[in-house]
């Protein structure tokens, strides 16, 4: 008997992931079409953790490489996102996505400005779905 695989994990896309895409947007038209295929792609939402890097320092975070393939950018010159996993709710949080070419790293302050502003999110979506939110840390 084939043992059950657990449920994909759901991409919530965060106000500052959508700010920073708009941004990326002047520049790259088409990088919706890019973004979109690596978040929905199986493989990101069953296996978050597979070829993405943890953020020292910042546990439960993770940089991944996005490629442009519509301005014919690899991955290695292409996107970074940086993103939350919250295993216990099954969810990913995109909360920063920035072009190599424009920013070597981000900070760790940085990405806790971006918490900031998420947690308000997470917690609104908890509770829509019914989910008590002091179980959930997002720290």
């Amino acid at each position: 008997m084939p043992l059950d695989k657990p449920a994909p994990y759901v991409v919530l896309r965060t106000p500052p992931f959508e700010a920073a895409v708009g941004s990326l947007r002047k520049r790259y038209p088409k990088v919706d079409t890019d973004i979109d295929a690596f978040l929905e792609s199986a493989e990101f939402c069953e296996r978050p953790r597979e070829r993405a890097a943890p953020i020292a320092g910042i546990p439960h975070y993770w940089k991944a490489r996005i490629k442009i393939g519509t301005a014919n950018v690899g991955k290695r010159g292409g996107l970074r996102l940086i993103y939350r996993i919250v295993d216990d709710a099954r969810i990913i949080l995109p909360v920063v996505v920035y072009s190599k070419r424009d920013l070597e790293d981000v900070t760790k302050e940085q990405i806790a400005n971006s918490l900031g502003d998420v947690r308000p999110f997470f917690l609104e979506h908890l509770v829509k779905k019914g989910l008590d939110p002091k179980k959930f840390k997002l720290d």
